[in-house]
């Protein structure tokens, strides 16, 4: 026997779930261009960003990076970030480094393999379970294991850019290809 549910609370608890684009999308009417394709694709992801009253005070952080010159200028702003629904590290680092390239790259599943993995299965699993862990949560105290993997990974980015005479500025693009051509899979 099928449940029966009040249809027109059914349509505003999805409304709920789906808030963000969903006005937007709903009552659109004009010609599509590739910002409502992605809008339309991040609604279904589920996956955008519910900002909250800090959005202007965030934006402005974000703007301030624009001509930093120490990775560690960004502390503040990745919290804020980071504490956002929906953004997670690789996503917060994707923001800094559009900012501002010559200091901030991407960390994510790819990088952090090339980074890290030194040969070693074992020891790298052990790397990657780690960097999984703490990728994981929005506590004050998890905020401050991401900082401190990030800088880190910048600080050893920028070792392996002199090793490898890479320019750091383009060494998450060059990296994510090497990873590909290598032939790895992304791990779930």
């Amino acid at each position: 026997m099928m449940k029966t549910f009040d249809l027109s609370k059914l349509a505003g608890n999805f409304k709920n779930k789906q808030h963000f684009y969903t006005d937007e999308l709903d009552s659109f009417d004009g010609d599509y261009d590739i910002s409502i394709i992605n809008k339309i694709i991040l609604w279904k992801l589920g996956r955008g960003v519910d900002y909250d009253r800090n959005e202007d005070v965030i934006i402005d952080q974000i703007n301030t990076l624009k001509d930093a010159k120490k990775h560690n200028d960004a502390e503040e702003c990745l919290r804020l970030l980071l504490k956002l629904k929906g953004v997670r590290l690789p996503m917060a680092s994707s923001i800094l480094r559009f900012r501002n390239p010559a200091v901030f790259q991407i960390i994510d599943q790819r990088l952090h393999r090339v980074v890290y993995d030194k040969g070693d299965r074992i020891a790298y699993n052990r790397e990657f379970k780690e960097y999984q862990r703490i990728l994981n949560g929005k506590s004050d105290g998890k905020i401050n294991q991401q900082c401190e993997l990030y800088f880190r990974y910048l600080d050893d980015l920028i070792q392996l850019c002199n090793e490898l005479n890479i320019q750091f500025l383009k060494s998450d693009r060059i990296l994510f290809q090497y990873d590909l051509e290598l032939g790895n899979k992304l791990r779930m």
